[in-house]
């Protein structure tokens, strides 16, 4: 892995840079400050900027068709979203480390760290209680599979069921 927390590891991937090269050297939204700390953070991004160029639109350039299935995590700002980095199509990508839940309706509700607003965890809006997150986001991976099959297609696929909350199906 290119860092130890996820975000900067998410933007190597998808940049080919070092995070110290990108400003993103912890998961976002970044900016805490731990007085007990060895070493400060120095200036840092609020998500993945604009500039960069990623492999998704590299790929896009080339006539593939991209889509993000699962995690995104690489901001809260609307330019670090992953339809403004080259992806067609986007499924449940946003600035979340983790859903509220991994069962329907998924809910969450932060706050936006540059704003005094609220944002909730609702990238997933169809479904019935009792859905579970990694298999509806699998199922949207074998879909897109299915229907991409005859042209060339990227997917990036981070499945959310590594972070907290930790919930596996009963």
């Amino acid at each position: 892995a290119a860092c130890a927390v996820c975000s900067p590891t998410r933007a190597a991937i998808m940049t080919g840079k070092y995070p110290a090269r990108l400003l993103l050297t912890d998961w976002l939204p970044s900016g805490r400050w731990n007085p007990k700390a060895k070493l400060r953070e120095g200036r840092l991004v609020r998500g993945l900027p604009p500039e960069e160029h990623t492999l998704a639109e590299s790929l896009r350039e080339a006539g593939y068709h991209t889509a993000s299935i699962g995690k995104w995590h690489l901001g809260s700002e609307p330019f670090s979203l992953p339809q403004h980095h080259g992806f067609d199509l986007n499924v449940a990508g946003n600035a979340h480390g983790a859903p509220g839940s991994y069962f329907f309706p998924y809910q969450g509700n932060w706050l936006i760290p540059t704003t005094r607003l609220r944002a909730r965890w609702n990238t997933l809006s169809a479904g019935k209680p009792g859905d579970y997150l990694t298999d509806q986001l699998t199922d949207a991976a074998v879909r897109l599979i299915g229907e991409h099959a005859a042209r060339p297609f990227f997917l990036y696929f981070p499945h959310y069921g590594v972070h907290a909350p930790l919930q596996g199906k009963p």
